[in-house]
């Protein structure tokens, strides 16, 4: 069986042609589970449907295909994270850790990362957890810097200003 660190190099390799931003972004992207379900069914139930009529580039709908060609689309959460921490250990973006109570939509992270890009020389690599204890809202983790917005920070902040502990 090939390893999910092997198809992650796959995918770094057929898809080095394309903007590193837009090749990290499509790796977040596949790391979400709806979209892992959508992709999985059309891909399944129509065999070859195209995909760039859903806009992903060639040769990330290649890189699907050949996935589910060997019936390894169970394993594209993996895959997609293994890609990720390829791409953080060979330095080819800034890791950043985004914490949530629930899980946030692919549109939602690529709408972080295209902000963070903004203000950052390389591209980001946004890895997305959940921690129920947050009650709400975000925590953002780039390198040193931390913005902590979570409803359990400003109630912790204003328990603080209010006690004065």
């Amino acid at each position: 069986m090939i390893s999910a660190r092997s198809y992650a190099k796959a995918y770094l390799a057929v898809t080095e042609s394309l903007d590193p931003v837009e090749r990290i972004a499509w790796l977040m992207v596949l790391a979400d589970r709806r979209v892992q379900r959508q992709l999985k069914r059309m891909l399944q139930s129509r065999g070859s449907v195209s995909l760039q009529t859903l806009a992903i580039p060639t040769p990330v709908a290649e890189f699907l295909r050949v996935l589910a060609e060997d019936r390894q689309l169970d394993r594209l959460d993996t895959v997609a994270q293994q890609g990720l921490r390829l791409i953080v250990d060979q330095q080819l973006g800034t890791p950043a850790t985004l914490i949530s109570a629930r899980p946030l939509s692919a549109v939602t992270i690529n709408q972080f990362v295209t902000q963070l890009a903004t203000q950052s020389a390389e591209p980001v690599v946004l890895v997305q957890e959940q921690d129920p204890r947050v009650l709400g809202g975000l925590r953002l983790q780039i390198g040193s810097k931390r913005v902590d917005q979570t409803h359990r920070a400003r109630i912790g902040a204003l328990a603080h200003a209010i006690g004065g502990q």
